[in-house]
């Protein structure tokens, strides 16, 4: 559970971002507010992230903060996440839109459908963030939709599948910055995992050990 760790509504302070992280996500982001909880109640005190009892760095909030019927601890919940969103099926359309295409009205549409939506602060409609701007190349436009990736669709589980279909590990974990630093990461090894030593032994046509194993 990602929750805070002594909090009146509590967890066991795992899976805690980075600060960079936290501090990369720009405060005008309605999505930034709605992902983290970088403030609690303790013993009905609003308790700031650098009093964490366990770990002094905002928590992620998006699986925490409203669980519907659950356990103290929010282990159980009666409440339903969405293992794939409409968000991403528009994420996807862009990306594979603009590789097949290059950059048109439709690809760009896309991600300005998720931009107005993420514009509905708590009902209150803002100016930020704003629709994509004009005469992005493709090389741009990609990766402005892989940033949206990171944001729109944050511990979700979807971006470490990013990172390795684009092969972007020695920029996400060893560059200047790196969100998560991994200063182990080999490129030529972790992007994937080993193959079973009883797989291998049981069918030997599995061989050769993926590199680095």
């Amino acid at each position: 559970m990602s929750g805070i760790r002594g909090a009146d509504h509590q967890g066991w302070s795992v899976l805690v971002p980075s600060m960079q992280v936290f501090n990369t996500w720009d405060n005008r982001d309605y999505r930034k507010w709605v992902s983290f909880d970088d403030s609690i109640l303790v013993k009905g005190v609003m308790v700031p992230y650098t009093e964490f009892d366990n770990t002094q760095r905002p928590h992620i909030a998006k699986y925490s903060r409203f669980p519907g019927n659950a356990s103290g601890d929010g282990r159980y919940s009666d409440h339903n996440y969405s293992a794939f969103r409409y968000a991403e099926i528009l994420l996807i359309a862009a990306e594979a839109g603009a590789e097949a295409n290059g950059v048109h009205s439709e690809v760009v549409g896309f991600v300005n459908q998720i931009r107005a939506r993420a514009r509905n602060w708590a009902g209150e409609t803002v100016s930020f963030p704003e629709d994509v701007p004009d005469g992005l190349s493709k090389y741009q436009f990609v990766n402005l939709v892989l940033e949206e990736r990171r944001i729109e669709l944050a511990f979700e589980y979807k971006r470490w599948f990013d990172i390795k279909r684009r092969r972007l590990g020695d920029d996400a974990f060893k560059g200047p910055n790196a969100l998560e630093p991994h200063s182990n990461f080999d490129a030529s090894r972790d992007y994937l995992f080993p193959l079973p030593a009883t797989e291998l032994d049981i069918n030997p046509n599995l061989r050769p050990q993926n590199p680095g194993y």
